[in-house]
């Protein structure tokens, strides 16, 4: 009983690792293209990305989480997380954000939990966050909003 057990829990793990996309500390610019559209998990931590443009995350919509800290994101255009329709979680704490426009996370209908700490936002427009009907949690800690 015992090997079939640990034998299941390898099987399970097996299929978290697979599941999960890791491009942390590439030195990457832009989104890679070649992310599994299957990936559940994508961690682009820890790179150079500076924007991310309109449908660059079109053909992930079986991720639920997405990991973006620390890069030097400045800006986010309208329709980037287009295709994120299951995204439960979005980190792009530590990035170099200050404004957003009414479309910057359109498409996030699923979002749960969004954490923009610890970037230069000094201001939020109004429906910034009209798209995220589920969110729960949202981090603004160490920003300039007055």
């Amino acid at each position: 009983m015992f090997v079939l057990t640990a034998l299941f829990l390898v099987f399970l793990l097996l299929e978290e690792l697979k599941a999960c996309c890791n491009h942390a500390s590439e030195n990457l610019k832009d989104v890679p293209a070649d992310i599994s559209a299957d990936c559940k998990k994508v961690n682009l931590q820890n790179n150079e990305i500076t924007d991310l443009i309109g449908g660059v995350f079109a053909f992930l919509d079986q991720c639920i989480e997405l990991n973006l800290k620390p890069n030097k994101i400045w800006r986010i255009y309208s329709g980037a997380f287009l295709g994120l329709s299951n995204l439960k979680k979005l980190n792009l704490r530590e990035n170099l954000l200050s404004i957003f426009n009414d479309q910057a996370f359109m498409g996030l209908d699923s979002l749960q939990n969004l954490d923009l700490g610890w970037n230069r936002i000094s201001r939020l427009q109004p429906y910034v966050f009209s798209f995220m009907s589920e969110l729960q949690a949202l981090d603004l800690t160490m920003n300039e909003i007055a």
